[in-house]
């Protein structure tokens, strides 16, 4: 998901929830080393952080490269949220999505029970 504000905006809470104001690109129109790149910055920081289940790790590409921001535990369903966006891009609905979340934690809590 590639999130681009208008020009006269910054990424803050009223950019971001406001309509009109953020322009959501899904898949982020990324080189393939380009996402190649953030796929593992993503997933090393799933990993490091013992993540379980769907989450949403935010990064920023600048001149530097790729870095993460943070990984957002728990993100959001809400008709403004990414996560079902994203979904929804990779041919995903809404209640496929959450029917999948709870796929997956019935799964990890019958392992973890053993």
């Amino acid at each position: 998901m590639e999130v681009i504000p208008h020009a006269e905006d910054t990424y803050d809470y009223e950019g971001r929830y406001s309509i009109g104001r953020t322009d959501f690109v899904c898949p982020a129109e990324l080189s393939a080393e380009e996402s190649a790149e953030v796929s593992a910055i993503a997933a090393s920081a799933y990993e490091t952080l013992g993540a379980a289940g769907a989450v949403r790790v935010d990064l920023m590409l600048g001149p530097g490269g790729p870095q993460a921001l943070e990984v957002n535990a728990i993100p959001g369903l809400t008709d403004t949220s990414l996560l079902p966006m994203a979904a929804e891009a990779a041919g995903m609905g809404f209640e496929a999505l959450v029917e999948r979340l709870v796929e997956l934690a019935v799964a990890r809590t019958t392992a973890a029970r053993g």
